[in-house]
């Protein structure tokens, strides 16, 4: 028995105007934005088709359905609330997400209580959190079953969900059609060793910029960068493996490959990703508000497109960080070659480039000072190191996005050894905070005309939220001349 997907229907609501209570008050550009197909609102928004009971994205190739069949909404989780299925076509799962800040929502902010963030998600994206994340398990579910042999058993406990009996009740509940009839045909996939995925962006994206910036802070052995493919090994819980990622601007995608041990993690290595690539920034609107903030040069032309890249651990790169103070970027990849060749595991995978895991926090909370600063480390960054991997042990420090930046950067400065351009570092890569801004940091300060730090603060600060853009544009530009 075979299903046609494409052509299943619903009868036209007769009052769609109730649905589209969230997003009534567009402005006019987003109707504009979904008949152009304009690939800078992907994910920006979604539209209903009342006429068929299909929900798009504004990318959609599909014929487009007259406009007063349509209705508007800020989230999946809010068209799948509201009875719409996915596109088969424009696939929503593949869409590029939003940061939470872009979101006006921040739905781990640890200030707020439960209720409080619950009532300002709905508010603002239509959708609680929990209703987000299901519907975040779905899509993922939905691109697993989609794009790779995984079997139904994996691709449930991949997505996040505790069961398979859950997976598939809900899964039916949602799409009224079971996991194994979504593959109208066997999947041809072989690839055993791998998992491949993709990941959206809204362009542009400058990928050969992001790769040389982290191609110059490789750490060898965990990390490999060429000029088209980043790839480094991953250690989740008692699970290791690798990931590589490489860009297909045609579709303004990345495209990335999991090694299969770690299929259980996916749903944790995919969120990761977007932080580390930064696939959730809006381009045109961080243009726009930084030139609005007179940001010295051509933004437009040398910046736009920029991306924040961020860390797949914390730790790391707060190690990184730490033993980078004060000393060349070359001088900093020395340093970190030879303390991953003293404190990291060995690793036998997939790529021979890759033979070394991530360092642990639990590895450098029992070491000595003397191990470290034989490594050339000063001894004071070297109790720095030690104590920082002991309070992140002990959870008092947690370095992960979404995490209260000033809170963690006030915390980090209590560490003596960190001062504020490292923490500023660590919370801009770390915690993929937009805002950070290490005013302190030489580059920075002749970028802007030799000013103090106090005075580079003064002039950051229309730049707000955007920070982080600003600080990887003035670097860059600093670099080229």
């Amino acid at each position: 028995m075979t299903f046609d997907l494409h052509v299943q229907k619903r009868p036209a609501y007769s009052n769609p105007s109730r649905y589209n209570t969230a997003m009534k008050h567009l402005p006019e550009h987003y109707y504009k934005a979904f008949y152009a197909r304009d690939p800078r609102y992907d994910g920006v928004f979604f539209t209903g088709v009342t006429s068929t009971g299909i929900y798009c994205r504004p990318v959609c190739r599909a014929r487009k359905p007259k406009r007063e069949n349509c209705v508007f909404f800020e989230s999946a989780a809010q068209a799948e609330l509201a009875q719409f299925r996915p596109c088969l076509i424009c696939r929503p799962e593949l869409a590029p997400a939003l940061r939470p800040a872009e979101q006006q929502n921040q739905i781990h902010c640890a200030s707020l209580s439960e209720r409080q963030r619950r009532r300002n998600t709905k508010a603002s994206l239509g959708a609680t959190p929990k209703q987000i994340q299901r519907t975040q398990q779905l899509l993922l579910a939905k691109q697993l079953l989609t794009d790779t042999a995984m079997s139904v058993t994996d691709v449930a406990f991949g997505a996040g969900f505790g069961s398979v009996r859950r997976f598939n009740q809900v899964f039916k509940q949602q799409y009224q059609l079971t996991p194994s009839s979504l593959r109208q045909k066997k999947n041809t996939v072989t690839q055993a060793d791998w998992i491949n995925l993709t990941l959206g962006y809204r362009p542009p994206y400058r990928w050969q910029e992001l790769l040389v910036f982290l191609g110059a802070r490789t750490i060898p052995g965990v990390e490999h960068i060429t000029d088209t493919q980043f790839s480094r090994t991953l250690l989740l819980g008692n699970d290791q493996g690798e990931i590589k990622v490489c860009n297909n601007a045609r579709k303004n995608q990345l495209n990335i490959a999991i090694s299969s041990s770690l299929i259980k993690h996916i749903a944790a290595i995919i969120d990761q990703a977007q932080f580390v690539f930064d696939t959730r920034a809006q381009p045109d609107l961080i243009a726009e508000d930084l030139i609005r903030g007179g940001i010295p040069g051509d933004f437009d032309q040398f910046g736009k497109g920029l991306r924040v890249p961020g860390s797949f651990s914390g730790f790391e790169l707060a190690v990184r960080a730490i033993v980078g103070q004060q000393v060349t970027v070359k001088a900093a990849t020395t340093l970190s070659r030879r303390f991953c060749d003293r404190f990291c595991q060995t690793y036998n995978g997939l790529q021979p480039e890759l033979n070394r895991q991530p360092v642990q926090a639990s590895t450098i909370a029992s070491a000595s000072v003397d191990d470290i600063a034989s490594l050339g480390i000063i001894a004071r960054r070297a109790e720095a190191i030690i104590t920082l991997a002991q309070r992140i042990c002990d959870r008092k420090i947690q370095l992960q996005p979404g995490a209260d930046a000033v809170k963690i950067s006030g915390q980090l400065q209590d560490i003596k050894g960190i001062g504020p351009w490292t923490a500023h570092y660590i919370a801009l890569r770390s915690l993929a905070w937009p805002d950070a801004f290490p005013k302190e940091d030489i580059i920075l300060r002749k970028a802007l005309g030799k000013v103090t730090a106090k005075q580079a603060e003064a002039l950051s600060q229309p730049w707000r939220p955007w920070r982080s853009y600003a600080s990887l544009y003035l670097w860059k530009t600093a670099h080229d001349k």
